[in-house]
C-alpha cells in the first residue's frame, strides 16, 4: 500500500505542479484544488487509512500550489477556513478523511435508512467484524460505548476511523429507548453510578468492559432480570466479585432515565430486578442513539 500510495502522491504533485504553471488567481486556484487536485485522492481516503505522513505530504502540494508565485503567503490553516471567516474554504484532507467515513457508519447507525445497506458486502464485513470482536448481537453497541471497544479493535484502520468519528460526532444514548435485551448489552459503568475506583487491597479496579449480561441473566420465567451466581461467571470473577460486595452496602444508584424501569427493593443484591413495564424483549438497537449525522461538508465545521 506504501508503493501505491507514492505513486498517488508523485501524480498528484505533477499535477499540481503543472496546473501551478497557469495564470490563475488566489480564488481560481482553490477552485481547482477542490475540484482537480485534491478529488484524486478522495476514492482513497474512503477506503484506507492513510499514515499521517501522506496527509501532511497533500498539505503541501496543496500549499504549493496555492501560493506559487504569489505574494504575501496564505498559510493552510486559513486557507481551510470558511470564507465567512477571511479563510479560502480549501477542503482539508485529514477532515475530509473523517467526513468520508460516513459513508460507512450511516447504514450502521441507521440501517433503515439506507437501501444499498443489504447489496454492500464492505458494509456486512464491517458490521461483523464489529460484532465479532466486541461480543455484541449489534455494531451499534460498540460505537456507541466506548467501553466496549478492544485495543486490538481500537487498533484496526476503519474500525479506529468509525470511533474516532463517533466521537467527534458525540452521539447521545437515547435511554428512554432501553428493554431487556438492551440493557444487558450496556457496560455497567453507563448504568450503575459511583462505582469505587479503588479496591479494598488500594488498587484501580477497572470496570470496562464489564456489561450487564455479566452480573444479570434473564429469567423467561419472571420475565425480569436475576443475578447471576458468582461462579457462574469466567471473564471477570474478581470486577464481579467486586461489583457484588458493593451492591451489599446498599448504595447503588443507577442512570436518571432508566430508574423509573426498577424498583427500590429491586436494586439489592439477593433479589431480581423486576420490571414492571410491557416493552418489547427483542433489541432494538437503531433506537439506542440519538442521533442526527451531518453532511460531508458540514462536517468540516464540527
Amino acid at each position: 500500500m506504501v508503493t501505491f500510495l507514492d505513486k498517488l502522491l508523485g501524480s498528484t504533485q505533477l499535477i499540481a505542479h503543472r496546473l501551478a504553471l497557469r495564470k490563475l488567481s488566489v480564488q481560481g486556484r482553490v477552485l481547482i484544488t477542490n475540484t482537480l487536485i485534491l478529488s484524486r485522492i478522495w476514492h482513497c481516503l474512503r477506503v484506507l487509512t492513510v499514515p499521517a505522513y501522506f496527509l501532511a505530504k497533500i498539505r503541501s502540494i496543496v500549499d504549493q500550489f496555492i501560493n506559487f508565485r504569489s505574494f504575501p503567503k496564505v498559510g493552510f490553516d486559513v486557507c481551510r477556513c470558511p470564507r465567512k471567516e477571511g479563510g479560502l474554504t480549501v477542503l482539508d484532507p485529514a477532515t475530509q478523511l473523517h467526513a468520508l467515513q460516513l459513508h460507512w457508519l450511516r447504514p450502521l447507525v441507521q440501517p433503515d435508512t439506507e437501501s444499498n445497506y443489504n447489496h454492500s458486502f464492505a458494509l456486512q464485513t464491517l458490521q461483523y467484524c464489529l460484532c465479532s470482536f466486541s461480543g455484541s448481537p449489534s455494531s451499534i453497541p460498540p460505537l456507541s460505548f466506548a467501553e466496549l471497544r478492544l485495543p486490538d479493535v481500537k487498533a484496526m484502520g476503519c474500525c479506529k476511523l468509525l470511533f474516532q468519528v463517533v466521537d467527534m460526532l458525540n452521539f447521545s444514548v437515547n435511554w428512554e429507548a432501553l428493554n431487556i435485551s438492551m440493557v444487558i448489552e450496556i457496560p455497567v459503568s453507563r448504568i450503575y453510578f459511583d462505582l469505587p475506583t479503588w479496591n479494598g487491597r488500594g488498587r484501580r479496579t477497572n470496570w470496562g468492559q464489564l456489561r450487564m449480561k455479566d452480573i444479570f441473566g434473564y429469567s423467561p420465567i419472571h420475565s425480569c432480570l436475576r443475578q447471576r451466581p458468582y461462579l457462574s461467571n469466567t471473564r471477570f470473577k474478581h470486577r464481579v466479585s467486586r461489583f457484588h460486595s458493593w451492591l451489599a452496602d446498599g448504595q447503588s444508584p443507577v442512570h436518571s432515565s432508566i430508574a423509573t424501569l426498577f424498583t427500590p427493593h429491586n436494586l439489592r443484591p439477593d433479589s431480581q430486578f423486576q420490571y414492571t413495564l410491557c416493552r418489547m424483549l427483542q433489541p432494538n438497537f437503531e433506537d439506542l442513539l440519538t442521533v442526527e449525522l451531518p453532511g460531508a461538508l458540514d462536517f468540516h465545521h464540527i
